[in-house]
């Protein structure tokens, strides 16, 4: 597995999910690695917790792998016109996220098996809003870097959008494990974005995710491999020295970038 995997301590799997491949091959791979895994037919098994920080945690733990039956692609303005909804969820303990409340109470990752159906869903999205290029966002509720290593859903998703006229693709990330992204045929048509900040906030406040040498050596391999590449910093934290720390964080990223021919 890739560096900067999630490894979940336990899983649930929806019935229907069973009837995919990758559905299928997830589950074999889960069950290699010894992790407890249950299939469930319509809602997630109910789990008692002592206490509800003891609840979070846990659920945090839990990947779900499951189907998606939406209708309609929810809109992510002001980035982007459609989500793509290929993973919801994010195993990072970062305790200023915003999906601490959105998810608050369901924080386990979900990932969704039916990959051919959801890319099927955002080319009819495309086609109709031709000519104008339609983006599609997939990480609006997710790190979906985080599980790529189990479900190559970006890859797919990568390979999809290098195909389809008028789209493009983006999503943001803290995780690293990109290796399985830099040898596609992405024709320019995906921008990687990572979060940054300056290590003293990243120290205190972002657990549970790669450190910012990590995600730097990351950076530096997606913009080699020719990727439109974005920089997210935020939030910025004000404390003493935060000035010096946040110029130094800019320096060293622009360092990581000198040989990768984008102008830092």
């Amino acid at each position: 597995m890739g560096k900067g995997l999630f490894v979940p301590q336990r899983v649930f799997v929806q019935k229907e999910a069973l009837d995919y491949e990758k559905g299928k091959r997830l589950v074999e791979e889960l069950r290699s690695q010894g992790i407890p895994l249950s299939v469930y037919k319509r809602r997630l098994p109910a789990v008692s917790f002592s206490n509800p920080r003891a609840r979070f945690l846990a659920l945090k733990r839990v990947l779900a792998v499951g189907v998606w039956a939406g209708r309609e692609f929810q809109s992510c303005k002001p980035s982007a016109h459609y989500q793509l909804p290929l993973i919801s969820g994010c195993p990072g303990l970062c305790e200023y996220c915003y999906l601490n409340t959105n998810l608050g109470g369901r924080p386990y990752v979900r990932v969704y098996v039916n990959t051919e159906e959801i890319l099927a869903r955002a080319r009819d999205y495309a086609i109709k809003r031709r000519p104008e290029v339609t983006i599609f966002e997939g990480s609006a509720t997710s790190d979906p870097i985080a599980v790529e290593g189990w479900t190559g859903s970006l890859a797919e998703a990568i390979t999809f959008f290098a195909q389809l006229e008028e789209a493009r693709f983006r999503f943001v990330t803290k995780y690293t494990d990109v290796n399985g992204l830099l040898e596609l045929d992405h024709r320019g048509k995906t921008e990687i974005r990572f979060s940054l900040n300056a290590g003293r906030v990243i120290s205190k406040f972002e657990k549970g995710v790669p450190s910012l040498a990590q995600r730097l050596v990351a950076v530096r391999n997606v913009a080699r491999s020719g990727y439109p590449l974005g920089i997210l910093i935020a939030p910025i934290f004000l404390f003493t020295g935060w000035q010096a720390e946040y110029q130094h964080l800019l320096r060293t990223l622009r360092d990581h970038l000198a040989d990768t021919g984008v102008d830092a």
